[in-house]
């Protein structure tokens, strides 16, 4: 059985699986002295889908998804970014970027599912706090909160 592996391309699929595309991903790596060409694509489009799917998980995000039949968090709707740009209706760079920074994790060895169980949650009436075991995020992961910043509501795990 073949991955599933559909790229978001602002068009809001309800089958998307991936923020970026295998040929965006290994660009945005040669870019920064990375190559991964030497891998499969099935591992690489694998490891993208687990870092979309961290991305999505990670943060509650500024505004709304665009669509209630959308796949994933990105396109929102109602998203300015720190430069006062409209984001909506679009996946932004940055987003990309943070997948790639996620994805690169992955395919390095590493395994985000570890970064993001959680312990415990709580609620009383309206509030809700969540307890993680994460602790301190790995450094290739934190540049990706940093492309996060912009778009992030509120933490979803504590810290």
């Amino acid at each position: 059985m073949a991955i599933q592996f559909e790229v978001e391309d602002g068009t809001y699929k309800a089958d998307a699986t991936s923020y970026v595309s295998v040929a965006e991903f290994l660009q945005y790596c040669e870019n920064r002295g990375k190559f991964y060409s030497d891998q499969p694509v099935a591992t690489i489009q694998a490891k993208l889908n687990i870092a979309t799917q961290y991305i999505d998980n990670l943060h509650v995000y500024e505004g709304q998804k665009s669509t209630t039949t959308q796949a994933l968090q990105f396109p929102r709707a109602e998203v300015i970014d720190r430069n006062g740009f409209d984001e909506s209706g679009v996946v932004p760079t940055a987003v990309k970027w943070a997948t790639c920074e996620a994805a690169a994790y992955e395919v390095d060895g590493n395994t985000l599912e570890e970064a993001t169980e959680l312990i415990e949650s709580k609620s009383m009436g309206p509030v809700s706090v969540r307890f993680g075991s994460r602790g301190q995020l790995p450094p290739k992961i934190g540049k990706a909160e940093k492309y996060l910043g912009d778009f992030v509501a509120q933490m979803r795990v504590g810290r």
